[in-house]
């Protein structure tokens, strides 16, 4: 079937003329005012980062452990010894041949923002195309013929879906994806005779833009009073 280069170009521009207007979100509240229904009070701020944990087995007290960084980088390495610093002030002792091992990893995630492609709609030119009916999600690359007619041209656009971008019920997939810009750090206390596990804590703190030194320092004193503690999605506000 030939389809007009005409109908082409009126379906572009429908479509895309409705998902800009689907896109468009409610005015945001005043400024400084608290969302309506919350009573006048001010919302809590939400929190930076989450601290997850799970103890294997009883610490003794006081702790003894030997202090492994396992990316010796110069700004790990400052980190490292403000983590020590805090952890030698907290009462435990730090002894290079302590029977455990206190293993820290510290990473720096900064990721940019990844365009994501709409399914809202497609369009095909020439012969030897993808079938129109297939699951855009799931597609393969053609392999059919590389001769393209620019008289021939097959249109597929979504009316409707809960799932995926259509007209009606616009955008269901965000359009970018979001930027990273996280410190992560793991800290695992172990055996050194047997490698058994005693404790293993995880946290994952937002940057923005900020300098990992100054809030990575803040994490380290906040992770030495979680140490041999439980915890399951903890938010993490430091004071910086």
């Amino acid at each position: 079937m030939r389809i007009p280069s005409t109908i082409v170009a009126a379906a572009l521009a429908l479509a895309l003329g409705t998902a800009a207007a689907s896109a468009q979100t409610a005015p945001a509240g005043t400024p400084g005012k608290p969302p309506a229904g919350n009573g006048g009070k001010e919302a809590e701020a939400p929190a930076e980062g989450y601290f997850n944990a799970f103890a294997c087995e009883k610490i003794d007290r006081p702790l003894r452990v030997a202090v492994e960084l396992l990316d010796n980088t110069e700004d790990n390495m400052r980190l490292r010894d403000v983590f020590v610093e805090r952890l030698s002030k907290s009462g435990a002792r730090v002894e290079p041949g302590a029977a455990l091992i206190l293993s820290l990893d510290i990473e720096t995630v900064r990721e940019g923002r990844i365009r994501k492609p709409s399914d809202l709609v497609d369009v095909y030119v020439g012969m030897g195309g993808p079938d129109p009916n297939a699951d855009p999600l799931n597609r393969q690359p053609d392999s059919g013929s590389t001769s393209i007619d620019d008289s021939e041209a097959r249109v597929r656009m979504n009316i409707w879906s809960n799932r995926r971008d259509s007209v009606i019920g616009g955008p269901r997939r965000k359009a970018e994806g979001d930027v990273v810009d996280q410190l992560h750090v793991t800290i695992n206390i172990n055996s050194r005779t047997d490698g058994t596990c005693l404790w293993r804590g995880d946290a994952i703190h937002n940057l923005d833009g900020g300098e990992p030194r100054t809030i990575g320092a803040a994490l380290m004193r906040y992770l030495v009073a979680q140490i041999g503690k439980p915890a399951s999605r903890q938010p993490i506000r430091l004071d910086n």
